[in-house]
Parts: structure tokens; sequence; C-alpha cells
């Protein structure tokens, strides 16, 4: 019967994915990208879908790192230059993965679609992963499926789930690596979950930290502590030692694609010369010197303050704005560190490693984006405490109440972004120019019946207004909620 649930939830999490999914029919070249889909509300709306799928276009269709002019025109500011040649200023894992999706939809002239369905596919497997997890830790069906719920649609994991970004994937890697350490311990088990983390490298740079409390835990789980009233012995299995592999593998690859690239084994992508556009003759203008990116400046603590309030409080960026089921999470926290001490831990640290390191960005509004996009893999390992919280306050009314009324906020307001579009400004650069910071930009855009989705306006924008289209997914995605969080117990 489980089994079947499961089935079922997966149907029904594609089909919204399905039908919010941003994109235009065709496979757009470089100059229909450049001159009629780089505008909001368009799938090409932002650099970063921009440059990573102008690579993924590279590679499938030059088979080249390096890009063309006519798609090198496409991605700045995030275009890079080395020896004469355009290159993408991110990792290029995601644009990689990419490939045999923008492939498959080529054939059936829907390559922008499809590829910009990757990050679909890897939110679904993260929400099994989210049901993996929870039933690791002793938490029960009901309340791993409320938090992997509350993952997918009520944070803005939604939102990114539907466009061409790097976060879900990210998550993909991280919740894989947990599920696998949380498991039956084996060689092979610590082996690919040191590959996945090594791999992480290739999707953004700074990914491999927040797998350091993961690989803590792994490092105690096959520690044999001894104690006596003399000596503490330490004994290590020497076998484990062969997992680490899996990291050499992934990081050994990244440097053999570096060194045929660049020339250099571990070359930062982001540290490359930087084009800042095209003038008139079409000759690259090179950002000065000042405005260069230089790794050592990515992190800074004095920036903690500020970032701290960007990403909890303020209305921009705020997560108690745009998902304030995280909170409900807290309430399960001391619980699950009783019943799983270590587990519980390694899902704590992970989730304060992306924190922290985000309140030291530079750029915690995620540049013009909707909502706190860079917490969506803390968003998934917090959906493991909203289940345990779900486990010990569910027969009482008023914790059912407030979940679904922060759960229906968060679907709200996330499914709005999804529909319309990811290009919001922050609001130090919005009051000068004169527009909406926050989810009331895409409330405006609603209001006209402007949205990003394919399937609307391909097959509904004739028949059927937005609202009715928006509201049919809000209560779907409610009821779903509703019914598992409402539902009694089954009887024996």
């Amino acid at each position: 019967m489980k089994k079947l649930i499961i089935f079922i939830l997966v149907l029904f999490v594609s089909i919204i994915f399905a039908f919010t999914i941003k994109g235009n029919y065709g496979n757009p070249t470089p100059s229909n990208i450049y001159d009629n889909q780089r505008f909001m509300g368009q799938p090409f709306e932002l650099s970063p879908e921009r440059g990573r799928y102008a690579l993924t276009m590279s590679l499938a269709e030059d088979h080249s790192f390096f890009l063309k002019h006519d798609i090198a025109r496409i991605v700045t500011p995030d275009l890079g230059f080395y020896k004469g040649k355009y290159t993408l200023l991110v990792s290029p894992g995601l644009s990689m993965l990419g490939v045999p999706f923008y492939l498959l939809g080529a054939g059936f002239n829907l390559a922008q679609v499809f590829t910009f369905g990757m990050p679909a596919f890897f939110a679904v497997l993260n929400f099994l992963l989210i049901l993996k997890i929870c039933k690791q830790l002793g938490i029960s069906f009901r309340g791993a499926v409320l938090g992997g719920l509350s993952y997918l649609f009520a944070t803005t994991s939604f939102v990114y789930s539907v466009s061409y970004y790097q976060h879900q994937t990210t998550t993909f890697l991280l919740l894989a690596t947990a599920a696998l350490l949380f498991g039956k311990k084996s060689v092979l088990r610590f082996g690919i979950a040191a590959f996945l983390a090594g791999f992480s490298f290739w999707i953004d740079s700074q990914n491999p930290i927040f797998f350091i409390p993961l690989i803590f835990y792994a490092i105690q789980s096959i520690l044999n502590v001894q104690k006596d009233k003399t000596f503490t012995r330490i004994f290590l299995n020497a076998r484990y030692l062969f997992a680490a592999v899996g990291i050499v593998v992934a990081l050994g690859a990244y440097s053999l694609y570096s060194l045929a690239v660049f020339a250099r084994p571990f070359q930062l992508s982001g540290t490359l010369t930087s084009i800042k556009d095209f003038d008139q003759n079409n000759a690259p203008i090179i950002k000065t010197l000042s405005t260069q990116k230089d790794t050592s400046r990515f992190f800074n603590t004095r920036r903690m303050t500020n970032g701290f309030a960007t990403l909890v409080f303020n209305e921009d960026r705020g997560t108690i704005y745009y998902a304030p089921i995280i909170l409900i999470g807290i309430l399960g926290v001391c619980q699950l560190i009783k019943k799983k001490y270590n587990e519980s831990v390694a899902v704590l640290g992970t989730i304060l490693f992306i924190f922290v390191l985000y309140t030291m960005w530079g750029d915690p509004w995620g540049g013009w984006a909707f909502g706190p996009r860079y917490l969506i893999p803390l968003f998934a390992f917090a959906a493991v405490f909203i289940g345990q919280a779900v486990d010990i306050f569910r027969e009482k009314i008023l914790f059912k109440l407030a979940f679904i009324l922060l759960f229906a906020w968060g679907v709200a307001i996330n499914l709005l972004g999804a529909l319309t579009t990811n290009q919001v400004p922050p609001k130090v650069e919005a009051v000068a120019l004169g527009m909406k910071w926050n989810y009331l930009l895409n409330w405006d855009l609603y209001q006209k019946g402007l949205s990003s989705s394919f399937f609307y306006k391909t097959y509904l924008s004739s028949i059927l207004t937005l609202e009715v289209f928006y509201i049919s997914i809000f209560v779907s995605i409610i009821a779903a909620a509703g019914l598992t969080l409402f539902l009694p117990e089954r009887t024996k």
C-alpha cells in the first residue's frame, strides 16, 4: 500500500512540475534567445539560466566547453574570457548533466523545455530521498510526506525546480550522501558518498564545504573507541579507507577537465577574466581589474549581520516571508536529537554550514532572484525536522491549523513565482529603479495574466485565465497536504 501511495505522490508532483516548467515551444537559436527571450517572464530572463543553457547548447551542438561568438553573446555578464576564447564563469557540471535532456527534447522541438525540466527531475528524486532519510531516522511516513511536500511546494525550492538552476542538483548530492551514510555501513556506500561529495565541486565550487558535517559523521561512524581506566583506544577498520577513492575520482576528473580546457589542474571558472558586454563592433568589453572576482573575497565574516537579516527577516529575500513553514521544523529538533543523536547533529551541521556560508556571501540576495534561493538545500534538510514535528504534534488541532496556514502561505507565494518570473531585484537596487522588490512584483504580473509556464502559454492561455490555472494548482497542492495531515490513522 505504501509503495502505491509513493507512486501516486511522485506522479502528482511530476504533474505539478510539468504544468509549471518555464519555457516556450521550439529549439531556440542563440539569436532568438538574445532578441526575444532575455526579458522578464521569458525562460532566459536572467544570466544564470542563459549561461548554463549556453554551455549545454555548446556541448550538445559543438562538443566544446568554449562558446562560439553567437552563443557567448547571450551569456553576459557571466561570460569568461581565456586566451581569446569564451567560456562560462560558473562550474560546468549542471550544463553537462543537461546535455541528455537537451538532445532528447531537441527531437521533439522542445530542447529548452526538456532542459529546464532537469531540475524538476532532481526535485522529484529529492522528495524520495527525504522520505528515505525520514524512514532511517524513525519518522513516520505521514511526517515524511508532509516534510517532503513542504520542501517541494512551500519553499523557494518550487520556483527553482522549474527553471535552469543548480540548486536541486546540489540538494540531490547532499541528500543522497546523507541517505547512503545513514544506511547500512559498507565500503561501497561510503565510496559512492565520497564520489558525490567530490562531484559537487563540478556543480558549484563552494559545494564541498556543505559536506563537511556529513564527512565527520562518516568518520566517527567507522571509528571504534574503547576506554578503560588508563587509556582511550581508537580503532579504524582500514578497508573503509578505500572509500576515499570516490572523492579522488571525482576531483581527479575535474583536474583533467581543467587541464584540458585551461591548462591548469584546478582553475575556478569564476576567477577568469570577465566580459561585461560586447560593443557595437561585437568586440568584448572586459571588466576593469577593480571589478574582477577574487576568490579570497567571496566570503567575509563582516557581512554576517547583513546576510543574516537578508536571509531571515528582510522582505525581499527573508525566509519568514517566502518559506515560513520552516519554522515548524524547530519544534522537532530536540526530539529528533534525543532519538537519533549522531544523524541529527549531521543534519543540523549541514544546515548550519549552508546558512553561515551564505550570510558571509558578498551577494546574499542571489542577484535578481525570487526569494532566498541559496537556502534551498537547507530547506531540504529542515524538512526532516518538519516531519518529526508532525509526529510529535499531529494530534493537536492548533498545530494542524498552524501547519496548514503556513504551508498554504508558502505555496501561494512560491506558486506565484513559479508561474511568473524569477527576475525580482533586491530592495537595494529596486528603490533606485522605482520597482517592487519581492513577490508583489510577481503579483502584478499575475494580475495582468502574464505567465512563464510553458504548459499554460502553449495549451491553456486561450481557454483559461491565469487566475483559474493558479487556483487549480494551489487547491490541488493544499488538498494533498491537507489529506495527509488530517486523515486519521489506519486501525488494524
